[in-house]
């Protein structure tokens, strides 16, 4: 259950204004948390403002999240949101607090005098990194949760809406043409696109045909293409999908947005956040269509 729960997706935005709310927020947290319980005897330390003191643990915390920061920027493969999980998201801050800890024992030494042995060291890491669990897993749990219930809800209003689209049933030609048009066109009916899908120069255009699904990459941009269709059906619902709302059959929802699905295709396709609202429009503008 546990295992179950640490490989489920997790919503991720790594932006820097977002980043370093999260250093002085985290720092923050691991004064208050030291102030409010005072764990291992802290409050007998000696040093004369033990207030000050503890609030320079906040601050090592602070400037060590705002150090590694970068690293979303530069491993982007590692860090990104469709690999993200529940346990990752919870392993990165551990790994974050445990630098934590290397400079808690040395700002320790510096302000308190603590001598610099593989004890201290320890004993360091051992506080450090169980805060850091605690912290990190429960403010992770707790957003996980929230996003989850309310993407859930959200991808079945998105479903119902589909399910209301009218004049379904219709069929319109779709013409494609490559950059160069005397190169490809390729011919579809709004009965069998399902989705086209950005292949850096070229869009990955996936179809229908007999009952099986097919795919041909055409060389044009997915904006090229996307200005190809101007039809109500055909929607830009992520920057690398155009997708056929006409023939989606369900929605799934999970803590990181929902997704798109097709009968027979295992293939889903990704909303992407900043499009849910002009989803809604779209599609209760389709209910508006009348044979």
């Amino acid at each position: 259950m546990i295992l179950k729960i640490l490989l489920q997706p997790y919503p991720k935005e790594w932006k820097l204004n977002n980043g370093f709310r999260m250093a002085f927020v985290s720092g923050l947290i691991v004064a208050a948390f030291l102030w409010v319980f005072k764990p291992f005897d802290i409050d007998q330390t000696p040093v004369k403002n033990i207030n000050l003191f503890i609030l320079g643990y906040g601050a090592v915390t602070t400037a060590v999240v705002l150090l590694f920061l970068p690293l979303p920027l530069i491993f982007k493969d590692f860090f990104s949101e469709e690999n993200w999980t529940v346990g990752k998201n919870i392993a990165f801050f551990v790994f974050n607090f445990f630098f934590i800890g290397i400079g808690n024992l040395l700002y320790t030494h510096f302000t308190a005098g603590l001598p610099l042995m593989w004890g201290s060291f320890l004993f360091f890491q051992f506080v450090t990194v169980s805060v850091a669990f605690v912290v990190a897993g429960f403010f992770t749990l707790l957003k996980y949760s929230r996003t989850l219930n309310l993407n859930v809800a959200e991808a079945k209003q998105i479903e119902q809406e589909v399910h209301n689209i009218e004049n379904k049933n219709s069929v319109t030609e779709y013409i494609l043409r490559s950059e160069n048009d005397k190169d490809e066109v390729l011919k579809l009916t709004s009965s069998s696109l399902l989705y086209i899908e950005s292949a850096d120069n070229y869009s990955k255009v996936v179809f229908k045909e007999k009952d099986k699904i097919k795919s041909v990459l055409l060389r044009s941009s997915l904006k090229r293409t996307e200005n190809q269709i101007p039809h109500p059906f055909i929607f830009r619902c992520h920057r690398s999908f155009l997708v056929n709302l006409s023939l989606v059959d369900s929605v799934s929802g999970n803590s990181q947005g929902y997704r798109l699905h097709f009968s027979n295709c295992q293939d889903s396709i990704p909303v992407a956040r900043r499009t849910g609202e002009e989803l809604h429009i779209r599609l209760r503008s389709l209910e508006k269509i009348k044979d």
